[in-house]
């Protein structure tokens, strides 16, 4: 591994790997205040020009919230979550995942 990369977003987590390989992994992205969890997203992707893994790790607020609130330049090359990236994300955003 390369670098983690921990956004703050008080109640919540939000976190990235940047692999030995190049790829980054985006592990969750919520906490209970959306602006917290999507500037904690924004501040992680600006370290990148993309995601190649997104995993939600379960359906709880403080682990999805910044999603919700995502711009459509938000993509991911996979998905993987308990059978929820679907219905966590929204259309306009998920069209750029293979889920």
């Amino acid at each position: 591994m390369r670098h983690i990369y921990v956004a703050d977003v008080n109640d919540g987590f939000c976190a990235a790997i940047h692999t030995i390989f190049g790829d980054v992994i985006q592990i969750d992205c919520g906490g209970q205040k959306y602006e917290a969890a999507f500037n904690g997203l924004k501040r992680i992707l600006n370290h990148f020009s993309g995601l190649d893994i997104f995993i939600l790790s379960h359906f709880h607020i403080d682990h999805y919230n910044g999603l919700l609130y995502a711009s459509t330049d938000f993509t991911s090359k996979s998905c993987f979550s308990p059978n929820l990236c679907s219905i966590v994300i929204s259309p306009s955003v998920r069209s750029g995942l293979r889920i």
